[in-house]
């Protein structure tokens, strides 16, 4: 049997129109609510409730405002600096008399080149030294991280969608694979919920389990969810999920396939699910979202995220064929790049599925051929990382997409 591991990045959720990573900064600025209520009309999952996206408009605009405060005092030019003064100064009066002036900033931070790696990295060294950075303080910068955090769950939220034709066809290609005795493994590198919910409804009326590979809860019962069962497909999502919450007390993992719990931290305390387990034992606790973060200061010293990454050494140990899907295996996921190392066999087999812009050849036609080889050595693509890394005997390029390799590839395989 050919056992294969998938690694998703955030382009294999490109297609379903989730932004990628080097995007999400405009996404925060840009989001605005009249897109939320043209949303709103077309989109039924838009329920009207206290956790719904709509509802919580107003405090993920507060999010943004401080972390558009935080851009502005360190990476904003004089105009945007003076902007927020004449906020400052008046701050007595009414936020909504300065929309104008916040949509202004909003457009100019959008301009801002810098990269969430190197912001999540600034605020967590601080932080892990225990030192002021600029004006503010260490309790300044864990509001600026959690403000942070709260809009990309948002975001993320977002542009979830309820029905995408490719990720039914995805999840019909691993449901069978699951029917047919191979136990499939994905490993997934995003946050966002498209491949859990459409595994999810796709298994619940078959005798198939979708395994997290970590102990989680169910946040209405609080029982803990099954998953005992030969009959799995297993998703381990390095980096956290934004429909995952721990406690903060106990570390009890909930996670529901059909919320987005990470929603409810943007709520006031007052409002937010609590512990079953610590509630029951009348213990103080605290439900908080688990997302790893883009920076260069990883922290995976969390049980739950110990144990899925031990599982990912396991099965890319035995892993026959390792399929990255919309990964450009950049430099900086020295962790991932570590355990691939550390883990993978010499004569495993390696499938790299990218787009047509990551190819080098794709900018043969638009450079002077005289230049051609200069110019395609220097660029920053995939295929160089890939290529410096795995034994090019066993590597292999699709440029094609997620969509051609499992409409086209896997379909007619399987």
């Amino acid at each position: 049997m050919n056992k294969k591991i998938f690694i998703l990045g955030a382009g294999a959720s490109r297609p379903t129109g989730i932004p990628i990573q080097s995007n999400l900064i405009n996404e925060i600025f840009s989001l605005n609510k009249e897109q939320l209520q043209k949303k709103n009309k077309e989109d039924l999952s838009f329920i009207d409730s206290k956790n719904d996206l709509f509802s919580q408009f107003a405090l993920f605009n507060k999010s943004r405002k401080i972390f558009a405060r935080f851009l502005i005092k360190n990476f904003g030019d004089m105009d945007l600096k003076e902007k927020i003064l004449k906020i400052n100064e008046n701050s007595e009066q009414e936020d909504s008399n300065f929309k104008k002036t916040w949509n202004q900033i909003f457009d100019q931070l959008i301009e801002i080149n810098i990269s969430l790696e190197n912001i999540f990295t600034i605020i967590d060294k601080a932080i892990g030294e225990d030192s002021f950075f600029q004006n503010y303080s260490i309790n300044d910068l864990k509001k600026v991280q959690l403000a942070l955090d709260k809009c990309l769950i948002y975001i993320l939220s977002y542009y979830t969608p309820s029905e995408n034709h490719l990720y039914e066809q995805i999840s019909e290609y691993f449901a069978s694979e699951a029917d047919s005795g191979n136990q499939p493994v994905i490993i997934s590198l995003n946050w966002d919920t498209i491949i859990d919910n459409f595994l999810f409804n796709k298994t619940f009326s078959d005798d198939i389990i979708v395994d997290y590979c970590t102990d989680c809860y169910n946040i209405d019962t609080g029982k803990v969810i099954n998953r005992k069962s030969e009959n799995k497909i297993k998703l381990l999502k390095l980096h956290g999920s934004i429909n995952w919450l721990i406690c903060r007390n106990c570390f009890k993992l909930y996670a529901q396939h059909d919320q987005i719990l990470a929603l409810s931290t943007l709520m006031d305390k007052t409002d937010q699910n609590n512990c079953h387990f610590c509630s029951e034992l009348e213990r103080a606790n605290e439900l908080e979202s688990s997302i790893i973060t883009p920076t260069y200061i990883k922290n995976f010293e969390n049980l739950h995220y110990r144990r899925i990454w031990r599982d990912a050494f396991n099965e890319l140990a035995k892993a026959d064929e390792v399929i990255f899907i919309g990964y450009s295996f950049p430099e900086a996921d020295y962790e991932l790049r570590y355990l691939l190392k550390k883990a993978i066999k010499k004569q495993t087999k390696i499938k790299v599925i990218l787009y047509k812009t990551d190819n080098p050849e794709y900018y043969s036609d638009k450079i002077n051929n005289q230049d051609l080889e200069f110019v395609r050595g220097r660029l920053e693509l995939p295929e160089k990382r890939y290529s410096s890394f795995f034994n090019k005997n066993n590597l292999k390029f699709n440029y094609k997409g997620i969509k051609y390799f499992f409409q086209k590839e896997e379909t007619k395989n399987g």
